[in-house]
């Protein structure tokens, strides 16, 4: 159901455990639930453990450019006004274990323990040119972080779960999840209002980059189909508690970046549920939303001020968390005309919704320009075709070109005037998609 949820926030960029499997009874070109193993439930509890290692390494160069406003200016002067690139190798050793316990044919116990090995090497490289600082010549600012940081972060995960004979589930769980730090972006410190803004908050220099933070989360569910598989649908009641919440703060608009900080925790509590329907042999109808009843900071976060040494509380108790729309939605319809067994024709149609957020956390210290994105909506149709293990077909991503405003920064422009940088999703996408499941 990680689809529902937004961004996520936490979802697709936190390094959650595994979530456990509560697969539901099979049913047709499904999968067939595992046999019980345990014939004796008195005399004999069957432990099932799995230890896997795995490593992954990665690296990445981005490139970013922003252009200032208005536009004539920057023709005027001749070029792009800054340059941001970004290099890191991140090096990820794991090892997990599990074990399930069937207590009787209904209930199951499952216990998890992961462990991780982090390492990072990282150089933040960003050219701010003379249209902002009103120099001669661009002066680049680069921060380089010589010793790569490393990690061993530990997450356990618990669950216990109870089959019902009408194939009904209900579920609970409690696991722990992080997310590794990394680099921030550099700041226009060229930029007396920029260095204003980093020391109202604290800081005598930009922040170079940002601690990993964890979670804890408790999830309580149900899942159920009816007797001939046509109708399959589950909710969940869940709650995160967030420590050390990395999230994203304005300094201030002159810095032309919001760096990353630690703020100390964060609540959030939601409802999550899913629906598929197989109206007919060829239609089948999908639908998923996620709801926030809250998703704030839970304390307290302050910085003293260099210039007066007075510490005051720069994000209050209760601000919104950046990225975390109150409600997201997705439906779907698909229609297969079979062919053979192996083949089939289909045409599908999706559509997402995502309500208004903040861009990133509100501060305490006047003004917080570009913190609010609107709501927006985006609906996808394809047709295809496929043979075995092959699929062909033909897309259009964003169908009515939707262009909302996603991100809001800079106050990068000469003369004064308000120049911003503004970013949206991929407009209109038509194109062919070829694809083999292996």
């Amino acid at each position: 159901m990680a689809n529902a949820r937004s961004g996520e926030m936490m979802t697709a960029e936190i390094n959650e455990p595994r979530k456990v499997q509560l697969a539901f009874p099979a049913s047709d070109g499904g999968k067939a639930r595992a046999p019980r193993q345990v014939s004796d439930h008195v005399a004999t509890a069957a432990v099932v453990a799995a230890i896997v290692v795995a490593m992954q390494i990665g690296s990445m160069f981005i490139p970013s450019y922003i252009l200032p406003s208005p536009v004539a200016d920057w023709y005027a002067a001749g070029g792009a006004i800054g340059i941001w690139e970004n290099t890191s190798e991140v090096q990820e050793l794991a090892a997990f274990g599990e074990a399930t316990w069937h207590v009787t044919d209904a209930l199951k116990l499952t216990g998890g323990l992961r462990y991780s090995s982090l390492k990072r090497d990282v150089l933040n490289s960003d050219q701010f040119a003379s249209l902002i600082n009103n120099g001669p010549v661009p002066t680049p600012v680069v921060v380089t972080h010589p010793d790569p940081t490393t990690e061993h972060p530990v997450t356990p995960k618990f669950s216990v779960s109870y089959d019902f004979a009408d194939g009904v589930m209900i579920y609970g769980t409690a696991a722990k999840g992080f997310r590794e730090g990394g680099p921030n972006p550099t700041l226009n410190v060229g930029s007396p209002d920029c260095q204003a803004g980093l020391a109202l908050h604290g800081f005598s220099a930009p922040p170079a980059g940002f601690e990993s933070d964890s979670l804890w989360s408790y999830e309580l569910g149900a899942k159920g189909q009816n007797a001939d598989h046509t109708l399959r649908a589950q909710g969940a009641v869940y709650q995160i508690d967030w420590s050390n919440i990395q999230q994203s703060v304005n300094m201030a608009e002159a810095c032309g970046n919001a760096p990353v900080l630690n703020l100390g925790k964060a609540t959030i509590q939601g409802l999550e549920g899913e629906v598929s329907w197989r109206v007919s042999e060829g239609l089948t109808l999908d639908a998923a939303a996620n709801y926030y009843m809250k998703a704030e900071i839970s304390e307290d976060q302050s910085f003293t001020d260099l210039n007066t040494g007075v510490s005051q509380v720069g994000v209050r108790k209760g601000t919104p968390l950046a990225s975390v729309p109150d409600f997201t939605a997705t439906a779907a319809a698909q229609y297969n005309w079979r062919l053979a067994d192996d083949q089939k024709v289909y045409v599908r149609a999706e559509y997402q919704y995502i309500a208004a957020s903040n861009r990133y956390v509100a501060g305490a210290f006047g003004d917080n320009p570009g913190l609010h994105a609107e709501s927006y909506d985006v609906a996808s149709v394809r047709a295809g075709l496929s043979v075995a293990d092959y699929d062909v077909n033909l897309f259009i991503d964003n169908l009515f070109d939707a262009h909302p405003i996603v991100t809001e920064g800079g106050g990068f422009s000469p003369g004064g005037n308000d120049g911003r940088s503004r970013s949206t999703i991929r407009p209109r996408t038509i194109g062919v998609s070829l694809a083999r499941d292996f």
